[in-house]
């Protein structure tokens, strides 16, 4: 009788382990998968997203993102615009006069 006592619990500890070994990579699978799932979704996020900045939360992060085309974009023309007024208003008041000043000379 002892020997199978002896052999129950054996076997049951085994089956223990055998269960451990399987189920703590099965866990480990499922949180890199559901990792990568949320990488992806931050990703997709930068690479389709149209608006200048943008705040999106994603499983419980909030996350900001800058599209670097349009910031490109949005600062050229803010540059251009101000250096349009700028010569207008340096041409209103003289600027044309030191030029021809200078071609005298």
């Amino acid at each position: 009788m002892g020997s199978t006592l002896e052999t129950s619990i054996v076997f049951s500890l085994v089956i223990i382990i055998l269960c451990l070994i399987i189920t703590g990579p099965e866990d480990l699978c499922v949180s890199a998968f559901n990792d990568c799932r949320s990488g992806f979704d931050e990703i997709s996020l930068f690479i389709d997203d149209d608006r200048l900045i943008s705040n999106e939360d994603i499983d419980g992060v909030t996350v900001t993102g800058c599209s670097p085309e349009r910031f490109c974009t949005y600062a050229s023309g803010l540059s251009d615009c101000y250096r349009l007024i700028y010569g207008s208003v340096y041409d209103m008041f003289g600027g044309e006069d030191d030029e021809t000043h200078q071609e005298e000379e």
